[in-house]
């Protein structure tokens, strides 16, 4: 017969020590491991899967014994049933599968306000044989709903201690930190709290003999009871390997010698861990009733009511959503004006030449796109943690599920959706909020259909250039508003579908119920939401800004070699030939003005040079007040030097133009200028030639590219943006050799569409990259999106054309 366990007292010598935080989502972990740490933090992966890995490090030190701690804050979890990744994670982090080894204590953290549910997976845990501290988190709350908990009967019948803590505010934690210490110097296991009737206690028992004997594996009480109860979960295919044939038979005639039904077991463990845990609730609590309904109930009466929680949640996610656009631009466009300002000395203290484009246009553009989006992804991500701290984010996801149900995906794929029309990256980085994989990836892989801020440029100066400004419904709205408002809706008609596709073929699977539990509303605590603004924004750059950086340079490469020495040469001698044009012109004026001077002798007069220097600019026009007080004041030297200023700004007009051309040449004949004449005839059905397939391809990088593309193509220079009248005069005077137009306005439209589908921004396909933990779910977003935007673009511009547009 199976005997009950009994403590089990170890020393442990060491003054390093190891600590495995577990407990139920939403009930504080990540605030309780973020008022432990601080910011001594580091993520990583667990070994072969997705799943991330947080540690942490804090120091506690009691009567002398001082330990330097290191925290694991492992997924949350409802059991250790091991029904999915991070539960079996969870059972290998406590059995010491991983390189840290088994850890020397649990902190078991549970909400005091809502204790019965916790205990299911408490009652687990002591079956782990390992010292066990429990936390009850929200203490404040339980008291707040009239529930009195007696924490020295609960400390007794649990075996092991208990601390009450409000880890938002800070509270409990010295003596937690000190019943850390106490546990470490004394450590105990607690005898494990369910016992099984005595038929499945004898199979427990031989089972774990013959794994102990045959097989040479020791586990513990928990694996053995999941290795009985769940038969074909993560902990089985994970010992597949030790298992043979014997165990097979031996297997197959255990259930049956002692008479068990499988069944019966998935339905009496429940019974017996609930039965224990109502029977230790009201052992240890006291539940004192309310005169009124808690204000909680009434709040969710509003928030979860079909009409009117979706008009608080729209005006919520409007918010946000705003939010993200009005205050990230200010500080976006800052950022973009400091690493042009950085690239522009840059270039003064470095040569022209190859190894100045590659640190401007290659190393400080890289790191420039990756800092460029960092407003974005801190302000979203603090909008994110202020809703799920508070509570609301649970409430918006319930709300949402009815919508996204029927493409096969849940309510929690809603807000990093919408937090995508801002821009994928962070939308992507919301999705660890999703808990099943499935749903997870399916989001992740739509998240960048939504029209982000970078298509922006694209949709302004295509429609602002060839869409007409016609106003439909007696001037209520304009074709060019309705144009614009129809490329943000194409993404989420398409996204849907594309969602229902994935989970029926790629990601094919039963779609999990949504069942949900609605956290206790809070106040946010800021330092929770100060530590995932830096964790995002931390785990932003260093991963996925290295992928970034990487392209970017590799995309320079393509744009900038091979370099043609015979260009250079030729613009070389046209810049000689107009100096020298220059140089003549100004010796004309010099003999009109003053015919006894040489230029040697007036460029070294003082007072010439003087007026000369402090001339307004731009230029006054002849006619104006100024240039006839200047005039009256100096006489002809002011008209020499009106003249020769007018000439030298013509002459840098003049060189400037030179240099886009000879920039626009060199593009045309780098690799990326080749591929997009060699693929020029691949885009002409969408109504494309070779400059707009170039400019297409350039902006894979990032959407907005193409602008600046645009701009050196058509000798305008790379900083002209969507606002520039010069380049949408020259797209719309740019003509084929038979006179037709380039651009129209189907034209236009076939761009924006391709756009619109296409994944063309390789800091989403770094992010996805980070976030699946494999290439393999990036190249597929960018195969099927290219592959979406390419037959819709075609539809679009054939469709048109056939209609007679």
């Amino acid at each position: 017969m199976a005997k009950r366990g009994i403590f089990v007292s170890v020393s442990i010598t060491k003054k390093e020590a190891y600590i495995a935080l577990i407990g139920n989502p939403n009930v504080g972990k990540t605030t309780l491991f973020n008022a432990l740490t601080g910011l001594q933090q580091k993520t990583g992966n667990f070994a072969g899967v997705t799943v991330e890995k947080k540690f942490g490090k804090f120091t506690v030190e009691d009567k002398g014994s001082k330990y330097h701690c290191q925290i694991l804050d492992l997924p949350g979890t409802y059991s250790l049933s091991a029904s999915a990744p991070d539960e079996m994670i969870a059972i290998d982090s406590l059995m010491g599968r991983w390189q840290e080894g088994r850890p020397d204590l649990i902190l078991a953290i549970v909400d005091a306000s809502n204790l019965e549910r916790n205990l299911y997976l408490i009652s687990q845990l002591l079956e782990c044989h390992l010292p066990l501290i429990l936390a009850l988190n929200m203490y404040d709350l339980a008291q707040k709903k009239g529930i009195e908990i007696h924490l020295e009967t609960l400390a007794q019948t649990l075996h092991c201690p208990v601390v009450p803590v409000v880890a938002n505010k800070r509270k409990g934690l010295e003596k937690l930190r000190n019943t850390i210490v106490q546990t470490l110097q004394s450590p105990s296991s607690p005898p494990y709290s369910i016992r099984f009737p005595e038929n499945i206690e004898n199979a427990l028992s031989e089972l774990d003999e013959y794994l102990q004997q045959n097989l040479n594996c020791k586990l513990s009480r928990a694996e053995i009871v999941r290795l009985l109860i769940d038969p074909d979960s993560y902990l089985k295919q994970r010992l597949e390997q030790q298992l043979d044939e014997d165990f097979q038979k031996f297997w197959e005639n255990l259930l049956p010698k002692y008479q068990i039904q499988p069944e019966e077991l998935l339905t009496l463990e429940p019974e017996l861990r609930y039965q224990w845990a109502q029977n230790l609730i009201s052992q240890c609590t006291q539940i004192h009733p309310q005169t009124h309904p808690p204000l909680s109930e009434k709040v969710d009466k509003i928030l979860t009511h079909p009409f009117w929680g979706l008009g608080v949640f729209l005006i919520v996610m409007g918010l946000v959503f705003q939010s993200i656009f009005q205050w990230a631009t200010p500080l976006m466009d800052w950022l973009d004006a400091q690493i042009s300002l950085l690239s522009s000395w840059i270039s003064t203290l470095l040569p022209s030449g190859p190894l100045q484009s590659l640190i401007v246009d290659g190393v400080i553009a890289g790191i420039g796109s990756v800092i460029v989006f960092l407003p974005q992804i801190v302000i979203l991500f603090m909008f994110i943690s202020i809703l799920e701290d508070c509570g609301y984010m649970a409430r918006a996801a319930f709300l949402m599920d009815k919508l996204m149900s029927w493409a096969g995906i849940s309510g929690h794929s809603f807000v990093p959706m919408l937090s995508s029309f801002a821009c994928a990256v962070p939308g992507i980085m919301a999705t660890r909020t999703i808990e099943n994989r499935r749903d997870r990836f399916t989001t992740i892989l739509i998240a960048p259909l939504m029209s982000c801020s970078a298509r922006l440029p694209v949709y302004v100066i295509m429609i602002a250039t060839f869409i007409p400004p016609i106003y439909l419904w007696n001037g209520w709205i304009s074709l060019q508003s309705l144009t614009l408002f129809a490329m943000y809706l194409l993404g989420i008609c398409v996204a849907l579908p594309v969602a229902w596709v994935l989970k029926k073929t790629l990601l094919k699977g039963k779609t999990p119920p949504f069942i949900m539990e609605m956290p206790s509303y809070k106040i946010p605590d800021y330092r929770t939401v100060g530590m995932q603004m830096y964790k995002s924004a931390k785990s932003f750059l260093l991963r996925a800004g290295s992928i970034i950086l990487a392209m970017s340079v590799l995309i320079w490469a393509c744009t900038y070699f091979p370099r043609s020495s015979q260009i250079d040469q030729l613009y070389h001698q046209k810049q000689i030939q107009l100096k020298q044009k220059f140089h003549t012109q100004r010796k004309q004026l010099l003999k009109h003005h003053f015919p006894h001077l040489s230029l040697q002798q007036i460029q070294t007069n003082p007072t010439f040079t003087n007026l000369y220097q402090q001339l307004p600019q731009p230029l006054p026009p002849k006619n104006s007040t100024t240039y006839q007080t200047l005039l009256n004041q100096h006489g002809p030297t002011f008209s020499l030097a009106y003249e020769f200023k007018q000439l030298e700004n013509k002459y840098n007009q003049k060189i400037k133009e030179l240099e886009n051309q000879k920039n626009a040449a060199h593009l045309k004949n780098s690799f990326l200028g080749r591929a997009g004449q060699f693929l020029a005839p691949a885009f002409q059905p969408l109504g494309w030639d070779w400059k707009i397939t170039m400019a297409t391809l350039a902006s894979f990088p990032a959407r907005e590219v193409i602008i600046s593309t645009l701009g050196i193509i058509y000798q305008l220079g790379a900083d002209v943006d969507e606002g520039s009248q010069n380049l949408r005069q020259a797209m719309q005077n740019d003509r084929y050799p038979n006179g037709k137009p380039v651009f129209s306005a189907l034209v236009a439209l076939s761009i924006m569409v391709f756009f619109a589908l296409c994944c063309q921004c390789m800091a989403t396909l770094a992010i996805i990259t980070k976030e699946t933990g494999s290439f393999y779910w990036a190249a597929l977003a960018f195969v099927y999106m290219t592959t979406l935007a390419y037959l819709a673009a075609l539809v679009v511009y054939q469709g048109g054309t056939l209609w007679g547009f």
